[in-house]
C-alpha cells in the first residue's frame, strides 16, 4: 500500500443520499434521485460528444441494462440506509475493460460485492474527459469516513499496480513463447541444412571412390 501521508494517484470523490426518513421509512423521492443519477451517468457524452446509453456493471455482471440498473437500485434501496455516489479515477490511462476490472477489484476490497453497487465506466471510447474514471452508486448503512476514503485511494493504487504487473507478466510470457518458437524454427532449418550438406558430402565421396576405381 501507499505509505501513510504520501499522495496517491487514485482519486476518490464521494457524497451520499439518505434513503430513509428519521422514522426509518423508505423515501421514494430519495430512491428516485439515485435513479436519476444513474440515468445521468449512463448518458454522458462519449469521446465524439454523442449521447448514447453506456451499460452499467457491478461485481456480478459486466453489462447491466437500464432496466436492470433501476431494479438493483430499487432492491438495494430497500436493504440499506445510504446510497453513495462516487467518482473513482486510477490517475492513469485505462481502457473500458481495464477500468471495469480495476473498479471491481477496488470495490471488492472495500466490502462492496455483487449487487451492492452499480457503476458506469467513462473510459476509452466512452470517455468524455481526458481522465478515465468510473461513476459508482454503492449502498451501505454507515458513512464512509476520511480514513476509509484514504484507504480506498490506497487500494486503487495497489490494484492499478497489480494490473500493470499482470499485464507485464503476460507480455513477458508471450515474448518468451515467441522467442522459443523462433528458436525451434531456426533449429529445424539448421537440421535441414545439415542433412542437405551431409547428403552432398556422401555423394562426393562416392564419386571420388568411383574415380579411384576408374583410375
Amino acid at each position: 500500500m501507499t505509505p501513510q501521508g504520501s499522495k496517491t494517484r487514485t482519486v476518490v470523490k464521494a457524497k451520499y443520499t439518505r434513503l430513509r426518513s428519521s422514522s426509518g421509512k423508505l423515501s421514494r423521492s430519495a430512491v428516485g434521485r439515485v435513479k436519476d443519477s444513474a440515468e445521468y451517468y449512463a448518458h454522458r457524452p462519449n469521446a465524439e460528444g454523442q449521447r448514447a446509453y453506456r451499460a452499467g456493471f457491478n461485481g456480478s455482471q459486466d453489462e447491466l441494462t437500464k432496466y436492470e440498473v433501476a431494479q438493483i437500485i430499487e432492491r438495494e434501496g430497500e436493504k440499506w440506509d445510504l446510497a453513495y455516489r462516487m467518482v473513482l479515477s486510477p490517475g492513469e490511462e485505462m481502457g473500458k475493460e481495464d477500468i471495469r476490472e480495476w473498479t471491481k477489484d477496488v470495490m471488492k476490497r472495500m466490502g462492496f460485492q455483487d449487487h451492492r453497487y452499480v457503476a458506469f465506466a467513462h473510459a476509452g471510447e466512452d470517455r468524455h474527459t481526458d481522465n478515465a474514471h468510473v461513476h459508482v452508486i454503492a449502498f451501505t448503512d454507515e458513512k464512509l469516513g476520511r480514513e476509509q476514503l484514504r484507504y480506498m485511494r490506497e487500494v486503487g493504487d495497489f490494484e492499478a499496480d497489480s494490473a500493470l504487473r499482470k499485464a507485464l507478466m503476460h507480455e513477458l510470457k508471450h515474448r518468451m513463447e515467441r522467442t522459443h518458437d523462433q528458436g525451434m524454427d531456426i533449429k529445424t532449418t539448421n537440421d535441414s541444412t545439415d542433412a542437405t550438406e551431409g547428403g552432398g558430402a556422401s555423394r562426393a565421396r562416392k564419386r571420388n571412390q568411383q574415380m579411384d576405381m576408374d583410375f
